[in-house]
Parts: C-alpha cells; structure tokens; sequence
C-alpha cells in the first residue's frame, strides 16, 4: 500500500500511517550518528555502511556539510563529566540516560545511540548496579508490556538490561511509586519473548517480501531488542568478575575476525543463529549442538549439561560437549547459584563463560570460576530467578586462551 493510499484510506489505515511514520523516526533516534560523526570528512567506513541504507543522513551531509566544523571537534560526551559529577547517586525509580561514551556503531551500518532507562531493581549482592527498562515515548508504538510512567513516556517492562551507576548521566526525572511497581511487577511475569531475527535495516522493515504483512510495532519491538542488547554486551564487560574479562575473549577474536569464520569452522558440529556480527564468545555461547553431535546421556545419570569445550591449539581449532554433573542449582540472596563437575579433563589455565537465555534477553554469569584440577566450577547469575532458569537455556562455555 502507498503511502497516498493510506492517507486516503479509512481510519485503520491512517492509524498504520502514524505507525510507519514512527517506526522511521524510532529508527533515526535510535540508529543515526550523533553530528560529530555524520560530518566526517572523509567519511569513515562505518559512516560509508550508513549512509548507504540512510536517506536522512545523506540528505543532512549534504545541506549541512558547510556548517559543521563544529560538530566535528565536539566529540562524545563533552559535558557528561562535569554534569555527572553534579548529580545525585543513582537510585531505584531513577530515569536517567545511559552515558554517549557507550554509544557506537553496530551491525547493519546502525549507530546505536544511548536510550533513556528507568532503574526498576538493584541487582542482588550489588550496591553499583541495577536491572533498568528501556524507556521510549513512541505512543502509537506502545504494546503489551509498555507501562506508561507520564505523559507518552514509556518503560519497556519486556526489555530490561543490567547497568552500573557509573555507566548513567544525571538524574532527569523520578518515577512515581506505583508506574515502578508495575513496571517490576509485569517484568518478573516474564512474558512471551519478543521474536528475535537476523538484524534489518529500516527498509526491509517498510518493505517486506512479498505476502509478508508489515508490522510496525513488531519491527519497533526487534529495533528496540537490539539496542538493549548491543548497550548489555557493552556494560557488562565493566560489571562481571575481572577475572572474566580478556583472554579466552581476546584468544577467539584472534582466531576469528568474525561470526563466518566461526561458522565457518564450527558449522558441522554447531547451529549458529543471531547476528554474526557480533562478539566471537558470545556467538558461539548462543549457538546450539547439531543432535549428531552429542553423545548418548547415560541412564539414570544426575541433573546435568552439555559444555562447548574449545580447544584453539595446537590447530585446527575444534569443540566439543562434554557432560557436566550439577551439583548446586538454587537462588541465594546474592543470585541463581549453579554449580557442578566437568566430568572430562580441563586445561590447567581454562576459563569459563555462561550464560542464561531469558525472555527479556540474556543474563550473563557475572562470577564463574573453575578449578582445572577437580573440574569444580561454580556460576552466579544476580538477574536469574528460580522461575525464569530453565536448565535447557543454559549455556557453558570452557577452554583455555
């Protein structure tokens, strides 16, 4: 349907219009560089991705182009330090904006810009971090899960990720009492995931294959999905465990610039979905085990899983699953405790990564330990509850840098 057909049309129609017409400016809001990137010049290849799938962009590089040598040397964040120290400590009912300085540039050519977030939790055993909502105010947008908290102001109870209150700029609004309680309310009734597809760009979203029907909302919804991911990818590398941090990461990046190449060597044993885009550990933690793959489970064996054990030399590199016995599977105060032995032997210098699969996105284990020598591990995860850890979302990975 064009768009004169829709201006012409019935108010239903009319209604899809104002639908379209925000799902074009959620994308711009969410997905444009800020100005002292869009006037590069010239431009960098992240910026050349862009303006590629951007008609906004293109058409403002080329009016404004003659106006922005300031915009060039303003950078990102100029004025977030001296405002943050100014402001008061981050509490629970917060609104506040994630800093600049944790924006960048994601797949698809899409700047992801920082949204506004709404502090629903502290996460448990942390005094610097909380479970946030992502907010937006695109009303005809609004969906099951959206709850309003003022005037066309939304927090998005179905999309929640962890931040610290060093990664917040300054306080811009608190929450009345009861817009937060339903907000922690509807997010701890986990509802139905919203789908989650390879990444698109905002004209694959206006215009879908033939005899697929356009659903603006849904588009907003993934658009929304992938903003939270890419700023939880980011933010929690400063609030997991440091000794989490770094080399099996830094030893996969190494061997594979990209999810093909993963793909690429892991494909026969490995399902491998999402976006290949993104961070090598994190994509083969999300990839699942071809059933031809997986040994037979011994009957009458305890509660357990399959770990991806990787092994990166001597080459070629290869995974395997090996059965790990749990041993503790319960919520503490502090978080969902899993523990348990790998029932194979592990490298001396082995690391282990985990992560659970939620309807909200994914919760990564903020502390995971392994003794090499007994193949102990022990894995806490502050955002998992006993209802929402479903043994079979759990993912494990070990190997040694």
């Amino acid at each position: 349907m064009t768009l004169r057909q829709l201006l012409d049309g019935s108010q239903k129609t009319r209604s899809t219009l104002k639908r379209r017409l925000a799902l074009e400016e959620a994308y711009r809001l969410r997905g444009c560089p800020p100005s002292f990137l869009l006037f590069q010049d010239p431009p960098s290849e992240a910026l050349r991705r862009h303006l590629k799938t951007c008609p906004w962009c293109c058409e403002d590089r080329d009016l404004l182009m003659p106006f922005a040598a300031e915009a060039l040397h303003a950078g990102p964040g100029g004025d977030e330090k001296g405002s943050k120290r100014e402001s008061a400590p981050a509490e629970v009912g917060d609104l506040r904006r994630i800093l600049e300085t944790f924006g960048g540039w994601g797949q698809r050519g899409r700047y992801f810009n920082p949204p506004l977030v709404l502090l629903v939790e502290r996460v448990r055993g942390r005094e610097d971090a909380f479970r946030a909502a992502q907010v937006h105010d695109f009303e005809t947008l609004k969906g099951p899960g959206d709850i309003a908290l003022f005037s066309k102001v939304f927090a998005e109870s179905w999309n929640m990720l962890a931040v610290g209150a060093h990664h917040l700029g300054p306080l811009v609004r608190r929450i009345d009492a009861d817009a937060l309680a339903q907000v922690r309310r509807n997010a701890s009734q986990s509802p139905p995931p919203v789908p989650m597809v390879e990444p698109t760009t905002l004209a694959k979203e206006l215009h879908p294959p033939k005899g697929q029907k356009n659903d603006y909302r849904e588009a907003f919804r993934r658009l929304e999905k992938d903003t939270a991911a890419f700023f939880a990818n980011r933010l929690l590398q400063d609030l997991v465990n440091k000794d989490q941090r770094g080399r099996l990461q830094s030893a996969l990046r190494a061997h594979f610039a990209d999810g093909g190449s993963l793909e690429e060597a892991f494909g026969s044993r490995l399902v491998f979905g999402g976006d290949s885009e993104q961070d090598s550990c994190l994509h083969l933690l999300l990839a699942s085990w071809m059933p031809r793959a997986l040994p037979m489970a011994a009957a009458g064996v305890r509660q357990g899983v399959f770990v991806k054990r990787i092994h990166l030399s001597p080459p070629p590199p290869r995974v395997d699953p090996v059965w790990a016995e749990l041993t503790v599977f319960e919520e503490t105060d502090k978080g969902f405790l899993v523990g348990g032995k790998i029932s194979e032997p592990v490298p001396e210098d082995a690391e282990i990564h985990a992560l659970w699969r939620m309807p909200w996105g994914r919760a990564v284990a903020w502390e995971a330990t392994i003794d090499p020598r007994t193949g102990f591990f022990r894995l806490l995860f502050p955002e998992v509850t006993k209802r929402s850890a479903l043994l079979g979302n759990l993912e494990i990975l070990v190997g040694r840098p």
